[in-house]
């Protein structure tokens, strides 16, 4: 297979990952039959390095068409702008540096949005020790990745959750699983993403909202639908360490837990909330 083909082919393996907004990255800490000694460190450097030829096929690709459509009379300013910092990129990206630590402003990381550079999302690694003990060190792993690193056993945790509750709490001990790795990790994918969930409480229904860290009242209401932020008046809102606290909504309102927030409120993760309107 000539290397062109194989960039090709690597780039449609790893296409799907360009939508997503965090990686997780999942590293072998066990003996595989017939394969290598497992060396959780190397296999990530290797994947980041699989990322960042990934990324600049794609820069290479696109500089092509724009060296084409040059040539051409509809090649505009924003063009130009483009095929400059593209070249810019290219130029990181061939010496061996993500796009991550490329120094990039505002405008032009909306400008490249659109590519979904692998090598600039942030990413947590999962150190899997399938059913032994495994020998990576969570934190040496961590200081030289420069991300949250977790661990798990993936094959003992699939095939305890096949079991029945009470079975489940046996075979987790035998194992010495505290618990399932799959809370922690997708708490800590959100994170890593920059995502925090708020809650919306009725009699009916109880529904988790995701938005970005940091969003405000009324933003999060429009989350909802446009008709709650156009008409917001304010927000009535419990934590969740108060909501369980004290048994939930109506216990935590004769508590005096409920607080009346404002479209500016920052929501944080975990708020139950009820958004006054008026339209």
């Amino acid at each position: 297979m000539s290397s062109e083909s194989s960039r090709g082919g690597l780039e449609d393996l790893l296409a799907p990952a360009r939508e997503l907004e965090t990686l997780i990255v999942v590293l072998r800490d066990f003996d595989s039959p017939g394969g290598p000694e497992s060396d959780p460190q190397s296999d990530l450097a290797e994947v980041l390095g699989e990322f960042i030829i990934a990324d600049l096929v794609v820069v290479e690709k696109r500089l092509e068409k724009l060296e084409e459509r040059s040539r051409k009379p509809n090649f505009d300013d924003d063009d130009r702008r483009e095929q400059a910092l593209l070249g810019e990129i290219s130029g990181h990206l061939e010496s061996e540096k993500p796009v991550s630590s490329f120094p990039l402003d505002d405008i032009q990381r909306k400008a490249i949005s659109g590519f979904g550079f692998l090598s600039l999302k942030p990413y947590l690694a999962v150190i899997n020790s399938g059913e032994g003990g495994g020998n990576a060190v969570e934190a040496e792993l961590s200081s030289v990745a420069g991300t949250e690193v977790l661990s798990c056993k993936a094959l003992n945790e699939f095939e305890i959750l096949q079991l029945s509750p009470e079975d489940q709490a046996i075979f987790l001990e035998e194992y010495g699983i505290q618990s399932f790795s799959r809370e922690p990790i997708i708490s800590a994918a959100y994170q890593t993403a920059g995502r925090i969930s708020f809650f919306t409480a009725g009699e009916k229904e109880v529904r988790a909202w995701t938005i970005r860290d940091g969003t405000v009242a009324v933003d999060a209401a429009g989350e909802i639908h446009t008709d709650i932020a156009r008409g917001f008046i304010r927000a009535e809102v419990v934590s969740y360490e108060d909501y369980i606290e004290n048994d939930g909504i109506k216990g935590a309102k004769e508590k005096g837990k409920f607080r009346l927030e404002g479209k500016t409120y920052a929501m944080a993760d975990g708020d139950i909330v009820e958004f006054r309107f008026s339209v």
